[in-house]
């Protein structure tokens, strides 16, 4: 039985969720670096925990991580490689398109973007595509040549993330335990320890990587000068370095 066969152990509405996070407390523990509210970067992932167990019975609702793999090893490298290269890196571009490959499909023997691709195409030779990865696939060659990947900026935030200070734990300790306690209060669910640990683990880890993120998007954007960046997904929290 797979969890979205199991049946809620209980009704819970959006709202109810939603009102976990109604209070001006879980937005001032910050990336003290950046200043950016950890909250954001880890709510969607304390919701899905309550949903699982609330409305499903239990288990997880995260997507299972990636294993690791040569293809992910070898692509890492090819795009690493690609970035310190590519003229999309050197050059000033008045718009910067941060999407990813999910829609891309094969046009003429090159891989089309449905998502990006057509607003590079009303700027010819005046936007770069900041690009993840699905699934580690190397879709090359590209409709547009002007394309820098995610992916060395994505994997060094990760590996800074698992040496979080006391100071940043403190941090994640202090949003897990205002909104754990909003979910006893409001829902009659907490998370329990074993969990709580974990997540405390993951959100520092998250937290962490805030800042590395944030500085390695200033300097690209310090080298391609945009006027206007587009960002697939900017609602969502971990888009917020």
């Amino acid at each position: 039985m797979s969890l979205f066969d199991k049946k809620p152990s209980r009704d819970v509405a959006l709202a109810d969720l939603l009102e976990i996070e109604n209070t001006a407390s879980l937005l001032e523990p910050c990336c003290p670096i950046t200043s950016i509210p950890l909250w954001p970067l880890v709510r969607v992932a304390f919701l899905r925990q309550i949903m699982a167990d609330l409305l499903f019975g239990g288990g997880s609702m995260d997507p299972p991580v990636q294993p690791r793999s040569l293809r992910a090893a070898g692509v890492l490298g090819q795009s690493a490689l690609h970035n310190l290269i590519s003229r999309g890196s050197r050059r000033r571009a008045d718009v910067v398109v941060s999407t990813d490959t999910i829609r891309d499909e094969l046009r003429g023997g090159r891989w089309y973007n449905r998502y990006a691709d057509p607003l590079i195409d009303a700027v010819p030779g005046s936007a770069v595509a900041l690009t993840d990865m699905y699934d580690w696939r190397w879709n090359m060659p590209r409709h547009h040549d002007r394309v820098l990947y995610h992916a060395p900026i994505q994997v060094a935030a990760a590996l800074a993330g698992r040496a979080s200070t006391r100071q940043v734990r403190l941090i994640a300790e202090t949003v897990v335990a205002i909104a754990n306690e909003r979910a006893r209060n409001l829902l009659d669910w907490e998370m329990d320890g074993p969990r709580r640990t974990a997540f405390v683990r993951w959100a520092a880890g998250k937290l962490t990587a805030v800042s590395l993120r944030y500085y390695a998007y200033q300097r690209l954007l310090r080298r391609t000068r945009p006027r206007l960046l587009l960002s697939l997904a900017a609602c969502y929290g971990p888009q917020a370095p």
